[in-house]
């Protein structure tokens, strides 16, 4: 019966997460469509030619400089892409470093510094930022009542950073079996069997919602 629960459980979890991290990507790309709309409606409406022109272009530098503002004041450790934070973590780097590396604040400021900076126009990929960012919703997942004994066990809660990996390449791109292979591959030196399903299911679940 408890066998039954822990495995009920898990998969409550997993699924919670590969639909989070699609309708968390697909709120990203709302927020920077309407952030560079609304830069185009301003330059359109400002008048002559070279208005418009100074118009678009400070207000890319301004969005470019709220997004490193959000980083540095609402959490430092948002900067970068997340790859290799997550790798330290899946590696056995743990204590306050680690936490605060995958806290809500981390979530938080990735999320508006990424919105910031695509819809400023800077050439910032998504895929690294949806893994930390993904990472993230999960750490706060396992601290949740029903999933608290995900967080309190090691093991199992580096499995289900791995599917969270996972799902935020699923999420990036659309390709599950891609993100699999991805947290396979780049997030983890040592792979274990035991990860491989809850990264698979985890990205089906986010490609079904995608």
């Amino acid at each position: 019966m408890r066998s039954l629960t822990y495995t009920a459980q898990e998969t409550a979890l997993l699924l919670l997460l590969g639909s989070t991290a699609n309708l968390l990507a697909y709120a990203i790309d709302s927020l920077i469509g309407a952030l560079v709309k609304a830069r185009a409606k301003l330059a359109q409406n400002a008048g002559s030619f070279t208005t418009s022109y100074l118009v678009y272009t400070l207000s890319a530098l301004a969005a470019a400089a709220a997004a490193v503002a959000a980083v540095q004041y609402i959490s430092p450790p948002a900067a970068g892409s997340g790859i290799p934070q997550m790798k330290c973590v899946l590696g056995g780097m743990g204590g306050m470093r680690a936490r605060s590396y995958l806290s809500l604040a981390t979530m938080a400021a990735k999320v508006l510094s990424l919105s910031l900076a695509l819809a400023g126009g800077l050439s910032v990929g998504k895929e690294g930022p949806y893994v930390h960012i993904t990472a993230c919703a999960a750490t706060f997942f396992c601290s949740l009542p029903p999933f608290d004994r995900l967080g309190r066990n090691e093991a199992l809660q580096r499995q289900i950073l791995a599917a969270a990996c996972a799902a935020g390449v699923s999420a990036t791109f659309g390709a599950p079996v891609g993100g699999v292979l991805f947290s396979i591959e780049v997030t983890s030196t040592y792979y274990s069997v035991s990860h491989l399903w809850k990264s698979i299911f985890a990205s089906v679940c986010g490609a079904l919602v995608f």
